[in-house]
């Protein structure tokens, strides 16, 4: 009898892994997937995700996590450098760890944690995990649903551009600017640096950054963004950006 219960316990158990049971990569359609997650976690941060699939691989990962306020936590300089100094690891930093380890991987939950941010690596499995579960999205209007990103390589002063968009209902619902040094600060953060831009160009990064993202969502075209006086360079970089960040959604 204690053998038959036993091969009861033992079918249950196999039954419940055959439900959870992980997406494999091989099973995936091409296409892009996207996820986000449901609700704001203790910090009011909630996770976005897109996931590029090519011959059933997983090309590229696109992720980061949006406040409730409309802020991008790579992007929150704040957050960032209190994450990097607790942590020893910016939320821009873990985020490129991890979206490399799936690609590497390419199963969720063989990602690798990454240290001194444990709770995002648990959250990007859930959410990844989710987005293959979910399956490809379909095209609306001109664009896939998602969030995309694209970013320069760092400049000769330490810096490199991040630009992000999400696109909900065939259009840019919203969108992200900001440059970042290795540490994950924002330079638009930097006091110093924006009180000369001010004085010098009468408009401060972060007063330029907020002009040229509130003008794509308006224009829906990365090409005719409004240019902002005094920040020629920057509003280039911002079109070029956004250019191929849109261009992962087509």
């Amino acid at each position: 009898m204690n053998r038959i219960v036993e091969m009861i316990v033992c079918l249950a158990l196999a039954l419940a892994l055959v439900g959870t049971e992980c997406v494999s990569a091989q099973q995936l359609k091409d296409g892009v997937y996207y996820a986000e997650e449901d609700d704001f976690d203790a910090h009011d941060w909630k996770g976005m995700m897109t996931l590029m699939v090519k011959n059933g691989k997983i090309t590229e990962v696109f992720y980061d996590e949006v406040s409730k306020s409309g802020e991008l936590k790579s992007l929150n300089n704040s957050y960032s450098q209190m994450m990097k100094q607790v942590s020893k690891v910016a939320p821009k930093e873990a985020a490129e760890k991890l979206s490399s380890s799936l690609v590497t991987k390419q199963d969720p939950a063989k990602v690798d944690a990454v240290t001194g941010a444990t709770d995002s690596s648990v959250r990007f499995r859930a959410l990844a995990q989710k987005a293959l579960k979910e399956g490809p999205e379909k095209k609306s209007g001109n664009y896939y649903p998602g969030f995309y990103t694209a970013e320069s390589t760092y400049d000769s002063h330490g810096y490199k551009a991040y630009a992000a968009m999400l696109i909900n209902d065939g259009k840019v619902a919203n969108a992200w600017f900001g440059e970042l040094d290795k540490s994950g600060a924002v330079k638009s953060a930097n006091a110093t640096y924006s009180n000369m831009m001010k004085q010098v160009s009468k408009v401060s990064p972060a007063e330029a950054e907020m002009a040229l993202t509130r003008s794509l969502v308006t224009k829906q075209d990365p090409a005719k963004v409004d240019a902002v006086t005094g920040a020629t360079d920057t509003t280039n970089l911002f079109k070029k950006l956004m250019g191929e960040a849109l261009a992962h959604a087509r």
